[in-house]
């Protein structure tokens, strides 16, 4: 839920800052589905889940810092 160096609330699908990262992730976290999270994004659910898996990817090195003890 934190995130301390902005980073995933920063990247967003483009022209759409409300999509960010971290939004995305929270929703998958409590258990939404990428349909339910594209209709309240209003976009298309293969955007979302594209965004959502090329970004985890991304900040892999960083989910590793941030989780692993």
């Amino acid at each position: 839920e934190e995130d301390p160096e902005g980073i995933f609330q920063a990247e967003h699908i483009p022209k759409y800052p409300h999509a960010n990262f971290q939004f995305i992730a929270l929703q998958v976290a409590f258990g939404y589905s990428f349909k339910e999270i594209s209709d309240e994004l209003q976009l298309p659910y293969q955007t979302v889940m594209s965004f959502y898996k090329r970004r985890l990817v991304k900040f892999k090195s960083k989910f590793n810092l941030y989780l692993l003890p």
